[in-house]
């Protein structure tokens, strides 16, 4: 049985956070005392991946600064996307910490940074002029359990040694599709009382992707997690989340 759902600042270049390696060497010969010329190396090309359906540039490493706002006090929200129609992820105040993970180009032109809280409890987009990039450090990345936004897996991802296909996150689970040698396997786990469910039975109609579980399915999509009852070619809906954020990974 499966577990039930729960009913300006103007943009700033992105190509800013590439980094200009100098790679500089000389060598002494008590003989000949020949010294070598510096060389320079070509300056790193900036990573770029796609976050929940948006192109992203990745800062490394994150930088760690605050958010700010005209009036104190104030509540920032974190989105699902850099627009502020998208959906609302959760919030931070002026003056609290945030880790800066991506920044992209979005609504009105601005630069949006995807931000996270130092705790990986709260993260989402969040628009340029909310963020003190002129105070922004350097610091290590966060080791977050969401594992959204990153291409590279972690250890303890859900799907293992095996390749992520594409994670979905709603307002009660984190899901995961991992590509095995026998096919697909669908990982979901509940955020709070992190209940999971592992099945491999798992069909792909075009872009939905379908966990079979006896009588029961969950179809998830790029807009929702939807679980349905099965008698006699009927299907009967139990229970929907729409999908707060998305991603598809390319190998």
């Amino acid at each position: 049985m499966l577990w039930p759902l729960k009913g300006n600042v103007p943009g700033l270049g992105i190509g800013l956070i590439g980094l200009l390696l100098l790679a500089g060497c000389s060598s002494s010969d008590p003989v000949d005392t020949e010294v070598s010329a510096a060389t320079t190396a070509p300056a790193a090309a900036p990573l770029e991946e796609t976050l929940g359906g948006v192109q992203a540039t990745v800062i490394d490493p994150p930088r760690l600064t605050k958010l700010i706002s005209q009036t104190p006090g104030a509540q920032i929200n974190l989105r699902s996307q850099p627009t502020t129609l998208s959906p609302i992820l959760g919030s931070g105040a002026t003056g609290d910490e945030m880790r800066l993970l991506r920044l992209a180009e979005g609504e009105g032109g601005h630069t949006w940074y995807y931000a996270q809280a130092p705790d990986a409890e709260r993260e989402g987009w969040v628009r340029g002029d909310f963020v003190d990039i002129s105070n922004a450090t350097a610091t290590a990345p966060a080791a977050s359990t969401a594992a959204v936004g990153s291409s590279a897996l972690a250890a303890d991802s859900p799907c293992g040694s095996d390749r992520q296909e594409a994670f979905f996150e709603t307002q009660s689970y984190r899901v995961s599709l991992c590509k095995t040698a026998r096919g697909l396997r669908y990982v979901g786990t509940h955020k709070t009382t992190q209940e999971a469910l592992i099945t491999e039975d798992v069909a792909v109609n075009q872009s939905i992707y379908i966990a079979i579980d006896g009588n029961q399915q969950y179809h998830i999509s790029d807009t929702h997690l939807a679980l349905y009852e099965i008698h006699n070619g009927s299907y009967t809906p139990l229970a929907s989340e729409p999908v707060l954020r998305f991603e598809r990974f390319v190998y």
